[in-house]
């Protein structure tokens, strides 16, 4: 994506960030929305009628929690609808990054929805089943559970969830793979394979994974990958993925999920019991409490937000450097960076305040700043 040398067309650094700004807009838009959404039924009875609808129909407590679950699941779908369609069709439309028409967005849409509701209903059935058999101190086994589920599903996710979205295949180019599975050798790493993905059906935008653990462990690449980025600079980048396998990063981030949930799980155990009198639900077990319980963990994880953000900049900034020292030039580092900026609209140098709060990497100017450092 060339900068645009017409007079009177914005460059390309200002579209990132009007891109940006609209996107916080909407993600602060969708913040509120569910908040008054879930405000809404929890004080309006609807969300306790509701439970008593399915009451009368069944009173089997598995039964009770999915039905709850399946129509306050898809009833909040429908709310978000829009804001989902303006996000991820209008806006990425407007700025050129998306290739999808609007009918493989809404496929694309659909299977989302379908795969969230099982995993949703699962840990749902969980979280109430526990909360039953343990109506004190439930919040440590729901935490433990739910540790070994997300454990599970990331050695699934490029076998069984990658799949269902993307065309997966070995990666194209016998350089390209040779360079990549020398580069792996290299630093210690064993691979299960290499793997590009049919991003360029959907998007335009850039990017790569070293996704699974165990025998499922596979490097992904998107398509757009080796099309827009030299031989040395998706070295690069792949440098930067290893790096994160070297230093146990997936790990390191999993045990601080692992903590804020279970500090997240303990708080909101604590202020179930303060605030559930305040409302005709028959106990902690009572889903009709769910929007209750939604509210106050979206509160402890904006809470939470910075420091996991903070930590995993560092990992990142961790990654960059062995990067740094894996590639041939640090100059292959630095017009990657320019690249991806350029590919995937990123905002070079976001507001403080929002980088502190919601940016999990750190800014690409940052990151070009300290590889010019190695190279003076």
């Amino acid at each position: 994506m060339m900068e645009e040398e017409t007079q009177g067309v914005e460059l390309p650094e200002g579209r990132a960030k009007q891109y940006h700004r609209i996107q916080l807009r909407l993600s602060l838009s969708r913040f509120a929305l569910s908040a008054g959404f879930l405000l809404g039924i929890l004080f309006s009875g609807v969300s306790v009628s509701f439970r008593n609808a399915i009451q009368s129909l069944t009173l089997n407590a598995w039964f009770i929690v999915g039905g709850y679950g399946v129509v306050f699941y898809l009833l909040i779908e429908l709310l978000f609808l829009p804001l989902s369609y303006y996000s991820g069709y209008v806006v990425e439309h407007r700025f050129r990054l998306s290739t999808q028409n609007r009918r493989a967005w809404l496929w694309e849409k659909g299977k989302g929805i379908g795969l969230s509701l099982l995993l949703g209903l699962l840990m749902l059935e969980i979280f109430y089943g526990i909360i039953r058999k343990y109506p004190q101190g439930w919040w440590l086994p729901i935490a433990g559970v739910f540790v070994f589920i997300f454990i599970i599903l990331a050695r699934l996710a490029p076998v069984v969830f990658l799949p269902i979205f993307f065309k997966l295949k070995k990666v194209e180019g016998e350089e390209l793979r040779r360079r990549l599975e020398e580069l792996a050798e290299q630093v210690g790493t064993k691979v299960r394979g290499i793997y590009q993905i049919d991003l360029s059906k959907k998007s335009k935008t850039v990017n790569a994974a070293l996704a699974g653990w165990g025998k499922t462990r596979r490097l992904i690449l998107s398509d757009t990958l080796p099309q827009n980025f030299t031989l040395e600079e998706t070295e690069a980048v792949v440098a930067h993925e290893l790096g994160h396998q070297v230093g146990y990063h997936t790990w390191k981030m999993m045990v601080l999920q692992t903590i804020t949930m279970g500090l997240t799980l303990f708080l909101c155990e604590r202020g179930l019991r303060r605030t559930i009198p305040l409302f005709p639900l028959q106990g902690v077990d009572d889903v009709a409490g769910l929007p209750l319980v939604m509210l106050i963990v979206s509160l402890l994880g904006l809470v939470f937000l910075p420091m996991v953000n903070a930590y995993s900049r560092r990992l990142e900034r961790e990654a960059d450097r062995f990067s740094l020292r894996s590639i041939k030039s640090p100059e292959f580092f630095i017009s990657t960076m320019e690249k991806l900026a350029e590919l995937n609209l990123a905002d070079k140098s976001p507001h403080p305040v929002v980088e502190f709060l919601f940016y999990s990497h750190p800014p690409i100017s940052k990151r070009i700043k300290a590889a010019e450092r190695i190279v003076k």
